[in-house]
């Protein structure tokens, strides 16, 4: 999707200012290349600078004229290889989050999987395994979604087959939690587990999928959302704020961009974006590891609709969106539009073909006529105005040159689907008075001369 598609969402006031919050994000980087880990200006953080890394290597994939500056990229990729494996909180204390995090960022960034220092990341996260097959913060402290989703996903970018067992035993850990229901009063651990078992194999647990699915369907409804949890050594963290990540397991799970779901979130983030660009999910001031979380996931949304080849129908959607509240009836309405735009599209592409097609024939069929017919005629006939040499020129090189010259153009855009009927029947009727124009001028010149 281009930039202004999405400045046009913006200005209507329907959809987060993208990139008031990109502003802020570089302002959020630090003179050592890393990310201030809560409030502009406070100290680099391991795990919020890979979120802006990560926002950054996507975003470029999904806003087609949208830039980062390489030296931004450069400074915030050397300041992660320089602070890990493992990489570390804002207490300094290594941990699996933020080491997964980073190790994810730096692949998606261009780093290879190969490097000695994904590497040891990844050697890392196995030692910090827990018994139970699954990771939780540290090893020793509870296994959860959350946590094993991000170990899980570094080990398979690395090296898949090496850590096959290990990678094996987690899915299974956490089929088998959201199976039993261990996590359901955790919404955002459900979400981070059915998002594992969905990029695993979607058939083989679409079960589970579906009853993950279906509790994330209600709990997004009940705005606003309650604290979600989970308990650590150091009590309990709340990460109610990461909610927008829900984004990623509903997008996975096929959900279209206009449902319910998917734009109650963005309406959220929407809502809930501070005039600075960031947003604020609680604390006192913006603080960054929100703004990239909510980019990551409005990014994802952008990326849907750009693939699913509909960029206009969608901007006027979503342009509607806090009016029609897209009801189930309003959503269906929409596809059924959308159809019959394609539709038309389809017919307009196959008339026009068809009206290029036929000028093409057309030509071929008069310049057949015209050189067995009419070519010796007319140059006889120039013979007793002007030169033999001038007669023959026009009548056997000029005119006939000149039914060929459109055939590349008509062929070339007939094919791209850039022409329609009345264009097509437009160059027959230029190509005709070309053909007269290029005989009058040449005889009032051999006259004049």
């Amino acid at each position: 999707m281009k930039t202004e598609d999405i400045q046009s969402l913006i200005l209507e006031g329907v959809f987060p200012d993208i990139f008031k919050a990109l502003s802020f994000l570089e302002e959020c980087q630090n003179s050592d290349g890393g990310i201030s880990g809560m409030a502009k200006g406070t100290k680099s953080t391991d795990a919020p600078t890979a979120y802006v890394l990560q926002l950054w290597t996507r975003l470029e994939k999904v806003i087609s004229d949208y830039k980062v500056d390489p030296q931004r990229l450069q400074s915030i990729k050397e300041y992660l290889l320089k602070k890990g494996p493992p990489w570390k909180d804002m207490n300094n204390n290594a941990n699996v989050h933020s080491t997964g995090r980073v190790a994810i960022a730096l692949i998606e960034s261009g780093v290879s999987p190969d490097d000695p220092v994904l590497s040891r990341a990844a050697e890392y996260l196995v030692r910090e395994r827990n018994s139970d097959n699954g990771w939780g913060y540290r090893k020793g402290e509870g296994s959860y979604p959350y946590f094993t989703y991000f170990a899980v996903k570094t080990l398979e970018l690395v090296d898949k087959d090496e850590y096959s067992k290990y990678i094996a035993q987690a899915i299974e850990f956490i089929y088998n939690g959201l199976k039993a229901k261990t996590w359901h009063s955790s919404p955002f651990n459900v979400a981070l587990g059915a998002l594992l078992l969905l990029e695993t194999d979607q058939k083989k647990y679409s079960a589970v999928i579906k009853q993950s699915i279906s509790l994330l369907k209600e709990y997004i409804q009940k705005e606003p959302w309650e604290a979600d949890s989970y308990v650590t050594s150091r009590g309990l963290f709340p990460i109610r704020y990461y909610t927008p990540e829900i984004l990623h397991t509903f997008l996975a799970s096929g959900l279209h961009p206009l449902d319910p779901e998917v734009w109650h979130i963005v309406r959220w983030i929407k809502r809930n974006q501070s005039d600075d660009g960031g947003w604020k999910w609680g604390a006192s001031e913006t603080v960054s590891w929100a703004a990239a979380l909510s980019l990551i996931s409005l990014a994802d949304v952008v990326g849907n609709i750009e693939n699913l080849g509909a960029k206009g129908i969608f901007a006027d959607a979503y342009l509607c969106l806090e009016e029609i509240r897209t009801s189930v009836v309003d959503k269906e309405d929409l596809q059924r539009r959308y159809k019959e735009i394609k539709q038309r599209e389809s017919q307009a592409l196959f008339m026009g073909r068809l009206a290029a097609s036929m000028v093409v024939i057309c030509l071929f069929a008069l310049l057949a006529i015209y050189l067995s017919f009419v070519a010796w005629p007319l140059a006889v006939f120039l013979k007793g105005i002007i030169s033999q040499k001038a007669a023959s020129w026009i009548s056997l090189i000029l005119v006939s040159g000149a039914f060929l010259i459109p055939m590349p153009y008509l062929v070339y855009y007939s094919a791209k689907g850039r022409l329609e009927r009345i264009e097509s029947i437009k160059i027959g009727w230029q190509i005709a008075a070309f053909l007269l124009a290029s005989i009058v001028l040449v005889i009032v010149f051999e006259l004049v001369g």
